[in-house]
Formats: C-alpha cells, sequence, structure tokens
C-alpha cells in the first residue's frame, strides 16, 4: 500500500509516519518544502515541493492508496503572514482537487480544525474523513 503524507516534516506527520514506519509493507512518501530533515525516519522516501507553485506532485498523490493531509498551523502568525486560510485551507483545497478523480483516499489530520468543506456532507460522499489531534500537556 503506496501512502503519501503531506506535511510529513511538521510534528505530526513526523509522528505518522514514524508509526506508519513500523510496518514494512507499506511504501511510504513525505511530501514537504523542504524535504528531508536529519531527523528523517528511515524507509520513508521525502520529497520537496512548493505546493502553490508546483504541480509536479499531482501524480504521486495520484498513484498513492492513502492521502494523508497534516498541513497546517496551530497558530496563525502576523510577522511570518501564516493565516488558517493560507496556511491549512488553501492547501487541503489544491491537495483535494489533485485527487478528486483519482480512487484513494483522503484524511485530514489537523492540530486545529478541519475546514469547513472537509465536513460537509458531499465531502462524505467523496469519501474525505477529518480527524484532530490535540497534544495535551
Amino acid at each position: 500500500m503506496k501512502i503519501a503524507v503531506v506535511g510529513g516534516t511538521g510534528l505530526v506527520g513526523q509522528g505518522i509516519l514514524l508509526e506508519l514506519s513500523k510496518d514494512t509493507t507499506l511504501e511510504l512518501h513525505s511530501i514537504s518544502r523542504n524535504g528531508k530533515r536529519p531527523n528523517s525516519i528511515a524507509g520513508v522516501n521525502y520529497h520537496s515541493f512548493d505546493l502553490a507553485h508546483d504541480t509536479s506532485w499531482h501524480s504521486l498523490l495520484q498513484t498513492s492508496d492513502w492521502v494523508i493531509d497534516c498541513v497546517g498551523i496551530l497558530l496563525p502568525n502576523k510577522s511570518k503572514n501564516q493565516t488558517y486560510e493560507n496556511s491549512s485551507i488553501e492547501p487541503a483545497k489544491l491537495i483535494i482537487d489533485s485527487i478528486a478523480n483519482f480512487d484513494n483516499r483522503f484524511l485530514f489530520i489537523s492540530a486545529n480544525s478541519a475546514p469547513f468543506f472537509v465536513n460537509s456532507p458531499q465531502s462524505k460522499d467523496m469519501g474525505l474523513v477529518s480527524v484532530q489531534a490535540f497534544r495535551l500537556y
């Protein structure tokens, strides 16, 4: 089974890949702006793509059995021009648009909450799933 984790070098994405890497039968791919990190996980294929300015990542997602979207922020940051809209919602729309006509599954995971369109009745008909992840201190 081929699984692509978009945002795979972030806190949530790395945690998911670490757990999935325990199953050596899975073909794991991480997609992020930065590609491989110093603490990269063995057995994971790392890819560097800019979702907003590149489309070569589409084929990787379209050929995956599962696409897990972990792109996003917990809190907005005005000094970095990071809003929930441009850092979570827009990437999710790009990802969903790229796989809408393909036979794969999509899972949105956020430390905040899912964009409104992932929780709509139409998205459930498409097989979209949303999970909220919270870390308690």
